[in-house]
């Protein structure tokens, strides 16, 4: 571009040596937080040999972090684009970071040779909004604000299909490698499945007045969830998508931002205040609050490349790493709440839970009550016109840091394999 000049900064670590060896964190080794000077666009982790993360900034700068328990170093950082940086990713050995930026340029950057490989400029005619690798493959789409997809060969660093089904911005997009697809969402309130291999588009659900924000592929492929304004998950069946398949109601008003599976039947999202939402899929359920980032909204979740730690970032310019076991424990411990079982895994008796009921009654003869949102914390809701919904729950909870339940380790979560 010329405009601005590249700055990679190298530093040494005492911890190099430890880079690519593999570990699992605890509560207690966490990396610690990273404090930017400017708001965060998104953030990718490394599936290579080393534990990098990429942080594309409004600024349009594109840093990279090695992040370790004992101490996060700045490795690189380049400006290239003129504009916001609004998606990053890498490639699946780590050794490329590709860019892209509302600039309409998409940079790619060799981390092996420390510099920018490649400039694509014009790669849209308007700003891109987001971008993913394509898994196993020389590939990667890029999605833009009228809402044209492209899929590019980095062979060739040109674009060797194009998509206008859109009719706006492209918000999220994930690969499904063994269907040779790519699921997006749009601003225009669909979904749709694009088939790479044979070059179209595959289908499109129905415009859906509760526009989709992000977009994931579950149950073994079977179904596509999107996180919505309106603070549900939609459900799709993969193949007849043309209707909403189910919606699972979360909290009200709260806008999905963000999605990330767990499992193939578990979907961790990001919401507008700040939390961190549970949902189960097949069963279609809303499990709850299980942490919180802070106050402001949490654009992207990610998992590290041994899947043993949750990041995220939020609008309050600060990117959190968390403990995927603490979060599972967490999800235990609501389940059981919820299903009234005690902490040896025992029913509750009817003895006790009537006990509790009348202890929750207001001096004025209210049927408010009591409700376990997340472990140690509670709030006071109240019981809603059976017209309306049967109960509504608010789900809210304490930062994470004040967060004092103690998982009981014998207690086995459905990921035990971690």
């Amino acid at each position: 571009m010329g405009k601005k000049k590249s700055k990679f900064s190298k530093k040494s670590s005492k911890n190099s040596s430890r880079v690519g060896s593999k570990k699992s964190y605890l509560a207690s080794s966490l990396p610690c937080d990273l404090n930017l000077k400017d708001e965060v666009f998104d953030i990718a982790l490394s599936k290579g040999k080393s534990d990098l993360l990429a942080v594309g900034l409004i600024t349009g700068e594109v840093k990279v972090v090695r992040y370790d328990e004992a101490t996060n170093v700045e490795l690189y950082s380049v400006s290239e684009h003129t504009d916001g940086c609004r998606a990053v990713t890498f490639t699946d050995d780590g050794t490329t970071l590709l860019s892209a930026s509302s600039d309409k340029t998409i940079q790619l950057i060799d981390l092996v040779e420390s510099r920018p490989k490649h400039m694509i400029n014009d790669a849209h005619k308007v700003g891109i909004n987001c971008m993913t690798h394509v898994s196993e493959t020389n590939l990667f789409a890029t999605g833009d604000d009228n809402g044209t997809v492209k899929i590019w060969d980095l062979r060739k660093n040109k674009a060797i299909s194009k998509y206008k089904h859109h009719g706006d911005f492209i918000n999220d997009m994930t690969f499904v490698t063994h269907k040779k697809s790519i699921v997006t969402s749009s601003g225009d309130g669909t979904v749709s499945i694009i088939d790479w291999r044979a070059d179209k588009t595959v289908k499109q659900c129905e415009q859906q007045e509760d526009e989709p924000n992000c977009v994931n592929v579950v149950n073994n492929f079977k179904h596509i969830v999107t996180g919505t304004q309106e603070g549900s998950l939609a459900v799709y069946k993969w193949g007849p998508m043309d209707f909403l398949s189910d919606r699972i109601v979360g909290r009200a008003a709260v806008p999905i931002r963000s999605s990330v599976n767990l499992d193939e039947n578990t979907v961790l999202t990001g919401s507008e205040d700040g939390t961190l939402s549970c949902f189960s899929v097949c069963p279609n359920k809303y499990i709850g609050v299980v942490a919180k980032h802070g106050k402001e909204s949490v654009e992207k979740i990610r998992f590290s490349r041994e899947r043993d730690l949750v990041v995220t970032c939020a609008d309050d310019k600060r990117i959190k790493f968390w403990s995927l076991r603490s979060l599972l424990d967490s999800i235990q411990h609501i389940k059981k709440e919820s299903s009234g079982e005690d902490e040896t895994g025992q029913e509750k008796s009817t003895k006790s839970k009537e006990e509790g009921n009348s202890d929750s009654n207001d001096e004025d003869g209210s049927d408010d009550e009591d409700v376990d949102i997340a472990p140690g914390t509670k709030k006071r809701v109240q019981e809603l016109p059976m017209e309306q919904v049967q109960k509504a729950k608010k789900h809210a909870r304490k930062d994470a840091d004040e967060f004092d339940y103690q998982p009981d380790n014998s207690n086995a979560s459905f990921f035990d394999d971690l």
